[in-house]
């Protein structure tokens, strides 16, 4: 058996109770001050459960109960960093079709890599790809230096291929590099000028700035992958589908070089109109992503807190047991106790993996002689492991409930509902989940 905060956590019966109505109530908020700040507004609606995670349900937004601030400053950046480079995004990529983006417009979703390669067999190279909806692999337009001494011109299709080599047969004399470096959380671009001395294009002086220009080349390293491949990696000049014309090269010394050789070369530079797509039934698609982890946590704990906020009341979770949890969300400042690894593997067989759902489940156990009292949430997102946040602790101040709360998200119908432990089994079974044994 697995016990977590003390109480075996029991599966729910499969018996549906249908005399108990599939309720969603959205508490008014109780006190109008931000829940996470304390400060009097203005306010902005807040989703209770992310809305590229597919919790875009009207029926489940906290009005009045969390300040703009708090809402666009600091919790938006937040979700955008989990929601592109995190566990959650490389699943949200594969199983769900569509987001929501900034204006209520829906997009497809996308994951932030610095490094993603397509091992080519074919040509023994490694290709600059991304990866789209569905983990289907775009190879971007780009030129490759073939050693010895050819280059060479790759990707999806035509079009894009053709663009790029436009752009290279005109390069101006003077050419801005910019590289970006990180100090903490400051951020400086240093800009360095190639000028064409009629052969090459030769190195200038670099000077920092705080603003890259929208016409600068960026350059990257050469950067392997911590995988098994088996193309190799030259220098090239490519472009990813948003933003500048980047080249991957060891130093500017190097980038200086390859850009010699592309503009010494435009004119052999061409795509044959009749270049078709080859195809690979199994690519090896290697990428290396940088995951915040304290991001990553302060998201799931105020996706908990808002959901308490939502079933209890927004004055609920003012209560000083939910202080810690709301500091961590709002700041990142101290801890909130999350569930290991291996008993969140003990705990996801527990439950049933809803096919195009997420699961959450509020646990709330009172304090005890002797113990404190705690309210945790249970997170399953795209069936996965089941994670588990305290978002309040201590012997009074508790929401209080006599059974588990199971919520379920539907993600591509962005549609939410709250279920007893009777109606979840049925929900389950309806949508044909995978049930552990016994259920």
């Amino acid at each position: 058996m697995v016990h977590w905060l003390g109480t075996e956590l029991q599966t729910p019966p499969s018996r549906f109770d249908s005399d108990r109505p599939l309720a969603n109530p959205c508490p008014v908020a109780d006190d109008v001050t931000c829940i996470y700040c304390q400060s009097a507004g203005p306010f902005s609606d807040e989703h209770v459960i992310p809305a590229g995670l597919g919790g875009d349900d009207r029926d489940w937004l906290l009005k009045d109960v969390v300040c703009a601030v708090c809402n666009t400053k600091v919790f938006s950046p937040l979700e955008t960093k989990v929601m592109r480079s995190s566990p959650l995004a490389i699943a949200r990529l594969f199983y769900q079709s569509r987001s929501r983006d900034r204006g209520g417009k829906t997009v497809a979703p996308t994951i932030q890599a610095p490094v993603s390669y397509f091992d080519d067999t074919g040509s023994g190279l490694l290709l600059e790809q991304q990866l789209g909806s569905g983990g289907q692999s775009t190879v971007h337009p780009q030129v490759i230096v073939v050693p010895p001494n050819n280059i060479t011109v790759a990707g999806s299709d035509v079009a894009t291929m053709n663009a790029l080599v436009d752009e290279l047969r005109s390069l101006p004399d003077t050419l801005t590099i910019c590289e970006k470096f990180r100090d903490g959380v400051e951020v400086r671009f240093d800009l360095t000028p190639l000028t064409w001395n009629g052969r090459s294009y030769v190195v200038g002086v670099a000077a920092g700035h705080n603003k890259a220009p929208a016409d600068a080349i960026w350059l990257e390293p050469l950067e392997l992958p911590a995988t098994e491949i088996v193309g190799i990696l030259t220098p090239r000049v490519f472009r990813r589908s948003k933003g500048p014309m980047v080249c991957r090269a060891d130093s500017l010394a190097d980038a200086a070089v390859l850009l010699s050789f592309v503009r010494a070369n435009h004119e052999v530079l061409a795509v044959p109109a009749d270049a078709t797509a080859t195809a690979t039934e199994t690519p090896g698609i290697h990428f290396r992503q940088t995951m915040d982890e304290d991001a990553y946590d302060r998201v799931l704990t105020k996706i908990g807190i808002n959901l308490c906020a939502h079933l209890f009341g927004a004055e609920a979770v003012r209560a000083p047991a939910f202080d810690q949890a709301r500091e961590f969300a709002r700041t990142g400042s101290g801890r909130v106790r999350m569930l290991p690894v291996d008993q969140a593997k003990q705990l996801t067989d527990k439950f049933p993996r809803l096919p195009r759902h997420h699961l959450l489940v509020v646990l709330i156990e009172p304090a005890s002689a002797g113990q404190v009292g705690h309210a945790a949430v249970l997170m399953q997102f795209y069936g996965g492991l089941m994670h588990a946040v305290v978002v309040a602790q201590g012997s009074s101040g508790l929401p209080s409930t006599s059974d588990l709360i199971y919520v379920v998200v539907d993600y591509e119908a962005n549609s939410i509902t709250r279920c007893t432990p009777d109606q979840f089994a049925e929900y389950a079974i309806r949508v044909g989940a995978e049930m552990p044994f016994p259920f």
